[in-house]
């Protein structure tokens, strides 16, 4: 059993190690609507539930996207980060690599998203996100969309930017780390060293789902974040609970959790420029009428054809 010192320094290192990741959540500058594009079947879906799904961010359609972000990491660890240590850093490159963590100290941040895009007048996103111009985009008030246990936060794409995130949360971790083991006996500061670099570990993978190669710089997407936290040591009982479903695409199982609101903050509908519906549809009337009330639809004036 860890002394009480030693669970406290934990603990500041959680904290410290996250902090780079809460100064990015929630901007203030964020746009007044955000847009999620779907299908007609996901229209009807998130209007009947009220909810939004967030996938696992390694089963989404380009799971490239973390591996990009977990490149970053291991790219800065291994430049190096101010004075920190070459041991500090290697060891969080090592345990960067699940399969490098003993049972007792896995810790896993897994993280669920929820895709937007600022802008509804994106021939890119219409073209990939709006299923070649058949789809539809809805609206949503960009500050009502976001509920706990759910940050919103906007994609970076900028490598510099993303280097800077990285370094931060190394030296975030690190410092803490320092400032603890002054205060704690050899063997208990070796433990600790070892389970604040699993920690950093962690963050990196929690950070990966946050970045994108800078070729996607159009895209300006944002995106509702929760992370599924995992280990021996997890106290379950502060967590807010989500119910775990799975769908099938593109011969893959993807994890989604679901969130669900008391009133759908959704603010309109924009059509598809080939989407069959037309803004008087009856069908879609009814459908408003009986989940979500009123809602503006209008076609998108971006001219994509399947």
């Amino acid at each position: 059993m860890q002394s009480r010192n030693w669970n406290s320094a934990k603990d500041q290192i959680v904290d410290a190690s996250g902090a780079p990741l809460t100064a990015c959540a929630n901007p203030t500058d964020r746009p007044e609507r955000l847009f999620h594009f779907t299908d007609s079947a996901g229209l009807v879906g998130i209007l009947q539930s009220r909810s939004l799904r967030a996938s696992l961010a390694t089963s989404l359609n380009d799971p490239s996207e973390i591996a990009h972000g977990m490149q970053c990491s291991r790219e800065v660890l291994a430049r190096g980060v101010g004075s920190i240590s070459r041991e500090f850093l290697d060891t969080t490159s090592r345990l960067l690599d699940p399969a490098n963590v003993r049972q007792a100290y896995r810790l896993e941040w897994r993280a669920y998203v929820i895709s937007f895009c600022a802008s509804v007048d994106n021939v890119l996103h219409w073209l990939h996100y709006g299923r070649s111009g058949i789809g539809v985009a809805i609206g949503f008030d960009a500050t009502a969309v976001r509920r706990a246990p759910f940050d919103l936060f906007k994609v970076v794409y900028d490598r510099a930017e993303q280097d800077r995130l990285v370094a931060s949360v190394i030296q975030g971790t690190a410092g803490a780390l320092e400032h603890c083991l002054v205060d704690l006996e050899a063997a208990e500061g070796d433990a600790l060293k070892e389970v604040a670099a699993h920690i950093a570990a962690g963050r990196l993978w929690a950070l990966a789902s946050l970045m994108k190669n800078p070729v996607f710089a159009a895209e300006g997407e944002w995106r509702l974040v929760t992370h599924d936290l995992r280990g021996e040591r997890i106290p379950n009982e502060h967590m807010v609970p989500l119910r775990m479903d799975y769908r099938a695409t593109s011969g893959r199982v993807v994890p989604f959790q679901e969130l669900v609101f008391d009133h759908l903050p959704a603010t309109e509908i924009v059509l598809g420029w080939s989407a069959a519906m037309e803004p008087n549809d009856q069908g879609l009337d009814e459908l408003m009428h009986n989940t979500c009330g009123t809602l503006t639809v209008r076609r998108s004036t971006v001219p994509v054809r399947p």
